[in-house]
């Protein structure tokens, strides 16, 4: 089994206390937020532009905005539309099993096919481990026949030792072996921030996603592949990689705060509605589009009459509302 290599440093630990301070103020300030569902839409799209970024994509954010809100913007190239549609799916995908327990192969295999649809990855093969050997910059990486050795050693340690670790730790590990191993021609650098993002959610570090790490890691672009490229340097002792990583998550959450200081000071001064835990979860899917009253029922398990109870407060708020007619309409967040 994979055994990772790194020491809890002082530095380490004062910043997982400072994240932990700002994970509970963020957390206090979102019990009862009508805003919420804006600021996950809005984390949602800088996680989509900024991991594309990372890897090349031209698109602003604004034009990611318009992609993810259905808007075809035809005079974008197809393949950067490509790049964006195929990473929003991705992300829906890790929404949509954010309580898993494990991660399994099988769901690593299916992230890097919703990335690689439609001819959207320069080398295949796509939703399977390569069969050559690739190099990145001087880092080659392990021969074809070890991948999936590997891959399973990684898994099977998140399966069990992981878990008992902070959830920061075991996220930059994860996201650290992953490229290390580098198990696909290409698009590696996407699934693994993906990985390292739904670890976070199944561990309920971020059950309201609302923070995009990602934004850090491409804001800090030269200092992210350096420290990446370092723990090999450092006869793979992960632990400076972790306070890295840390550090981005702090700032990550100290911008969140900021957002919601903001945010809050935007809004209306009427009555918050108190959201519940059914409410959220409908609230979350919608970020990622619309959806009819079946679509709903089936997510959180409610009949017809109970799905109208649940939406028409956040109506009322408007929070979301009706698009189409009353039988085949969906819901859609304002």
């Amino acid at each position: 089994m994979f055994k990772p290599r790194y020491s809890i440093s002082n530095k380490l630990l004062a910043i997982i206390e400072r994240i932990t301070e700002l994970k509970i103020m963020i957390e206090n300030s979102t019990k009862q937020l009508k805003w919420l569902p804006r600021l996950s839409k809005e984390a949602l799209v800088k996680t989509i532009h900024s991991s594309t970024a990372i890897e090349g994509n031209p698109l602003s954010e604004r034009e990611v905005n318009l992609l993810v809100n259905g808007d075809n913007a035809g005079y974008i190239k197809e393949r950067d539309r490509k790049e964006i549609v195929n990473y929003l799916e991705a992300l829906r995908y890790i929404e949509k099993n954010s309580s898993i327990k494990y991660i399994e192969e099988k769901q690593v295999l299916q992230l890097h096919s919703l990335i690689g649809k439609n001819n959207a990855l320069d080398r295949g093969p796509i939703g399977k481990y390569r069969d050559y050997l690739v190099r990145v910059g001087k880092y080659i990486a392990p021969d074809a026949k070890l991948v999936s050795g590997k891959m399973k050693s990684l898994i099977d340690w998140l399966k069990s030792e992981a878990i008992s670790l902070n959830p920061v730790i075991s996220s930059a590990i994860l996201h650290y072996k992953f490229e290390s191993i580098h198990p696909f021609g290409d698009g590696n650098g996407r699934v693994g921030r993906l990985l390292a993002l739904w670890d976070l959610y199944r561990r309920s570090f971020d059950k309201h996603h609302i923070f995009a790490v990602d934004e850090y890691y491409w804001e800090n672009q030269e200092e992210y592949y350096k420290e990446l490229q370092d723990v090999q340097n450092k006869n793979n002792d992960l632990t400076k990689w972790i306070e890295f990583v840390a550090g981005g998550i702090e700032q990550t959450l100290e911008k969140t705060l900021i957002r919601i200081k903001s945010t809050e000071k935007e809004s209306d001064q009427g009555e918050r509605i108190v959201l519940t835990q059914k409410q959220e979860k409908i609230l979350n899917l919608l970020r990622s589009g619309d959806m009819s009253t079946s679509e709903i029922r089936e997510s959180v398990n409610l009949s017809r009459q109970g799905v109208w109870f649940l939406m028409k407060p956040l109506m009322d708020k408007k929070v979301v509302k009706k698009v189409g007619d009353s039988k085949r309409g969906k819901y859609r967040l304002l």
